[in-house]
């Protein structure tokens, strides 16, 4: 594996236990593969993995020196010496020189701040976007004139050009690495035979707009990890994506079906071949343009928006899908509803009763008191089962033999202890080990969280039914020639895309 090592310069003299209690706390920070803080020249070096963000950990490193250790750090640029194993310098020396030095603070700061970087990238998309429109209106314009109508095409042909270009090498970048975006894949079929085709506008006006979606939702994540300090990096969940590859091929498949076939049946063949290839390009297009690359992820970044602000931590997209699948919960200790005083904790009743109004089935208590103690509790709080003196070997085994019940479900596992379920929430403030994380303890979060994430889970089915009846729908119209216009037929998927984001707000907005 190719590594990367970087240095950071302490400027705050530290001594010897603190440099060791620095080093473990960065040993702990995700991408960092080694540590070691060299007192002799107050340099802290690590190892990072080649695939984490070097900007990223930085900072992560330098905010914990400062607020953990109370000591001021920065990045140490020092010059590339023939390194071997895999070791990556980007940073040129820094001169002693005052005047030079600020220079190069510059150049260095334009270089660590990626994000900074990749907004200006993002600005750019819609300069181009921009002059897109602005050549797609100039060749409407002209179409509209007899002796110009020829021309407008070629306009059409340059405003889906400035738009496309970097998504067709994107696309088949990513099939040289046999990475298959089946989705990308398709758009970029139907978008050529656009043009092929001869319905060069229907291409430019997709395009536009994908590449418009694309770039704010781009922007999006961004300002989600400005804000929240979340390196947010929710894609397209490989299943969505094998759902997408089935659907597409299917549709691929009437598509040659309707192009090459169906005209055999209609008389002259050549004389429909045209035709019924153009219609098959516009199903094709309707298809590719796939509202769920975008609603998806965006559904997912305003759950956990909403999460985070009410002090609960999600731990990957992974996590999302559990939840909302959630039929059983498990309590792994008294201790989740009753603190050391012996006396319930606020928010008890209504947590355990607010999980049954989320469509839990069943809850359990497992529990390493006596019998009697255990039965006690679970009548209290209207908990359905509890099993009593169990150690955490015993609790491992009841929740696992929960999870084996269950088939296409999940089992959530609510304390303090690690087990081998599925998912795993924890009370406390430990992200260690576990998917979900309520770091104020409030017991009322746990449905909170549960209902949340179901909810998420049924507007995403809702979009995906209305975007697919409407598909089909427009298909039909198209394959029976009732909609010949290629911009007719993809606008309606287009508004059905912006009204699906709308429907993905709506989890943000109502209150649970």
């Amino acid at each position: 594996m190719n590594e990367q090592i970087k240095k950071i310069k302490v400027l705050d003299s530290v001594n010897v236990k603190t440099a060791n209690e620095i080093e473990n706390s960065i040993k702990e920070i995700k991408g960092v593969l080694d540590v070691k803080f060299n007192l002799d020249d107050s340099v802290i070096t690590y190892v990072l993995d080649s695939w984490s963000s070097d900007y990223d950990v930085l900072v992560t490193i330098l905010n914990l020196l400062n607020d953990s250790f109370s000591v001021e750090g920065e990045p140490y640029f020092e010059e590339s010496e023939g390194l071997e194993n895999g070791e990556d310098y980007v940073y040129e020396k820094v001169e002693d020189n005052a005047e030079q030095g600020e220079e190069n603070e510059d150049s260095n700061y334009e270089e660590l701040d990626e994000k900074q970087v990749r907004k200006k990238e993002l600005k750019y998309k819609f300069i181009e976007v921009g002059v897109s429109l602005i050549i797609l209106i100039t060749g409407l314009i002209l179409s509209a004139f007899k002796k110009t109508q020829e021309v407008a095409e070629y306009f059409y042909v340059v405003a889906f050009s400035v738009t496309s270009y970097e998504f067709i090498f994107g696309t088949l970048t990513s099939l040289f690495k046999k990475q298959f975006n089946f989705a990308n894949i398709a758009l970029l079929l139907s978008v050529i035979s656009s043009l092929i085709l001869g319905s060069s506008l229907g291409g430019a006006v997709a395009m536009i707009v994908y590449v418009s979606i694309t770039t704010l939702y781009e922007l999006f994540k961004l300002d989600i990890s400005e804000k929240y300090e979340f390196n947010f990096n929710l894609e397209i969940s490989a299943k969505i994506n094998k759902v997408s590859a089935v659907i597409l091929s299917a549709v691929f498949v009437v598509c040659l079906f309707i192009a090459f076939i169906i005209p055999i049946f209609l008389g002259n063949y050549e004389d429909n071949l045209l035709d019924c290839a153009r219609r098959a390009n516009e199903i094709l297009l309707i298809f590719s343009l796939t509202p769920s690359i975008i609603y998806v992820p965006v559904s997912y970044a305003l759950v956990y928006k909403q999460a985070i602000k009410n002090g609960v931590c999600l731990n990957g997209e992974n996590v999302y899908l559990n939840i909302a699948n959630v039929k059983k919960v498990t309590f792994l200790s008294q201790s989740v509803f009753v603190n050391e005083s012996g006396e319930l904790k606020e928010n008890a009743h209504g947590s355990v009763l607010e999980l049954y109004d989320a469509n839990v089935l069943e809850t359990v208590l497992l529990s390493s008191k006596t019998k009697e103690s255990t039965s006690k509790l679970r009548k209290e709080l209207s908990i359905s089962a509890s099993v009593s003196s169990l150690d955490e070997n015993g609790k491992n085994n009841e929740v696992i033999a929960l999870k084996n019940s269950l088939k296409n479900s999940t089992v959530l596992a609510v304390g303090d202890t690690l087990t081998e379920a599925n998912v795993k929430l924890t009370l406390s403030n430990e992200k260690d080990g576990f998917d979900v994380v309520i770091q104020d303890g409030n017991l009322k979060k746990i449905p909170f969280t549960v209902k949340l994430l179901k909810r998420l889970k049924s507007i995403i089915i809702q979009n995906l039914v209305l975007t697919l009846a409407v598909k089909i729908l427009i298909s039909i119209l198209c394959g029976f020639g009732i909609i010949t216009n290629l911009l007719l037929a993809v606008t309606p998927v287009l508004v059905i895309s912006v009204l699906s984001i709308l429907n993905a707000l709506r989890n943000n907005l109502e209150i649970i």
